[in-house]
Parts: structure tokens; sequence; C-alpha cells
């Protein structure tokens, strides 16, 4: 609910109190806020007030230190969360901005090459692809690539499949069982469809003539990243960190997670902590707009879904 804009959570409010529909809006305020304008969640906490729940135990994290650092940067306490980590020598700092890639993609190497599937995040589209480049060279040395590249137009352009390669899909393919965010393997490749085993081990087909919503997984986009859970994350942090960012990037993770940064696109470590703690909330004049409400507690609710 933390991504859905002011419009569009009006309209769904409207539906809902034309149907006699009960909305129970779950999400993160300090994480990244819709794409388009406003801020639904907000809102509706406002409506609420003290009807509100605050879930306060965090869980994902596996050291006490790391689910504290979790609590400071929601708090906006970013000095505290990545002093922390870097304490704990998972804060790294390089000269420029291909060195920082370059280190990224050798840690991620090193912890899959463990055994252990390591998601990399950047800000950018052009973070993201430049580091999917260099960390896919990196998946054909270490042999997880079979066989000549294949260049396939797909949502990046012209981009080159080969089987293993890790993908993931950015479109919804029902009659494959993929939806937008499944990640999978090339498991084969026939002219320009793409052989793609999912998660639960089946491989499906993947057209890339009629469905070009495919890329290479080895980085993602932070809004991407928002929401999932993985053993082990890396973060890029470039000069657009802030604190909606940071909340999203340091707490993905349930054991390691490592930050890198460069002097060139960051500056010092103050600077680093400085652009952390912008928050970049975005908000619309209709959000502070006084309207009657129908308020509910959740022990009036109860009853009313039973009915």
């Amino acid at each position: 609910m933390s991504t859905l804009g002011t419009a569009q959570g009006a309209a769904l409010l409207k539906e809902a109190q034309e149907r006699g529909a009960v909305v129970l809006a779950l999400g993160d305020d300090k994480q990244f806020q819709a794409v388009a304008h406003g801020n639904a969640l907000a809102f509706m906490q406002a409506a609420v007030g003290e009807n509100t729940v605050d879930l306060q135990t965090t869980r994902r994290p596996h050291e006490g230190w790391q689910r504290e650092a979790t609590h400071a940067v929601r708090r906006g306490d970013v000095r505290e969360a990545i002093d922390a980590y870097r304490d704990h020598g998972a804060v790294h700092e390089v000269a420029t901005q291909a060195d920082a890639r370059a280190a990224i993609v050798a840690r991620w190497q090193h912890i899959e090459q463990s055994g252990v599937e390591c998601g990399i995040e950047a800000f950018t589209n052009r973070e993201r692809t430049a580091i999917n480049a260099l960390a896919r060279d990196q998946w054909r040395a270490m042999g997880r690539l079979e066989g000549d590249d294949r260049v396939l137009e797909t949502i990046d352009g012209k981009t080159p499949y080969a089987i293993g390669d890790r993908v993931v899909i950015r479109e919804t393919i029902r009659e494959a069982g993929l939806f937008n965010g499944s990640v999978g393997v090339v498991r084969g490749i026939e002219n320009d469809t793409l052989q793609v085993e999912r998660r639960d081990g089946k491989t499906v087909s993947v057209d890339t003539r009629e469905r070009a919503g495919v890329q290479h997984a080895y980085c993602s986009t932070e809004y991407r990243e928002q929401g999932s859970t993985r053993y082990a994350e890396l973060q890029l942090v470039t000069e657009h960190v802030n604190q909606r960012s940071l909340t999203v990037g340091m707490t993905r993770h349930t054991h390691d997670y490592g930050m890198f940064y460069s002097r060139e696109a960051v500056g010092s470590y103050d600077d680093l902590i400085a652009l952390g703690e912008r928050t970049r909330s975005k908000e619309l004049a209709t959000d502070y707009q006084v309207i009657e409400r129908n308020l509910y507690t959740f022990e009036e609710l109860r009853p009313r879904a039973r009915d």
C-alpha cells in the first residue's frame, strides 16, 4: 500500500464505500512511496488515527545489532544505522564509480560461490544494467552459462542470453504462470523463445517477440527489491541515496549485507550520511484535505467481516 498514489487510493476507497467493503491498508510509510503523485498510505493513516496498528518487532535480520540498525534507519537516525554496519566491516568506500561496481560484483561472486543466492540493488536503471553486465561476465567465468550468447530484443533492448542466465519477468504472462517480478533460470533457447525454469521447478516458454518483458536478474533496482527477503543483499549507493532508499536497501537481508559507494558519486562518509538523511517525501495538498470519514474499530469490523 505504501506505493499507492493518492488518486488510486481515493478511487479504491470510493469503490469500497459504494460496495460496502472494508479496506485494510498495510505498508511501511518509511519505504518508497508511489511513483504516482501523492501518498495514499499517509492519508489513510491520518484518517484512522489511533486505530492504526504499528508493528514494532523486526524479524528479518538474524543479528540483534542488525535489527537495532533497522529501527534506527526507520526513525531517521541514519548515522547510527550506517555506523553499525561500518563497525562490522559492511560499508565500503572506493574512489570511482567503476571501482564501486567492480567491488560489489566481486563480493557478489564470492557469496554466490559459497552456495548462497545474493541480491544486488541499485537506485537507477543505468547502474542496474551496468552491474548486470559485469555480474553476467563473472557468471560465465564461474561456469554458470552454457553455449554461445543469443542476442534477443527484450525490455532493455538488444540483450545477450544463454542457458543458465538468471532472469526476471517484468510483465504478467498468465499462460506461463509468470508475473511481474517472477525470477527464473534460462534452460533453453530456440529462435526467439526462452525456456525459463520457474522457482517451482516447472519450465515454461517465453516468446520474446510477443513477450519482451525479460531482464537479467543479477542486479535489480531498489524499487523492485522493496518487499523481497534474501539471505544476502548488496547495495550500490550513489548520489540519489535518501532515507527511503536506505530503509529498503538495508532491510532486505536475513544475514549478510554490504554497502558500496564511491567518492566520485557520493563524496566522503559524512556526505553519505547527509545524503542519506534526506526524507524525499512526496505529498499533495489534497493529502491534507479534511473530509468526513466513517471509522470503525477492529472490534466493530470483526462482525461486519463475518456478515
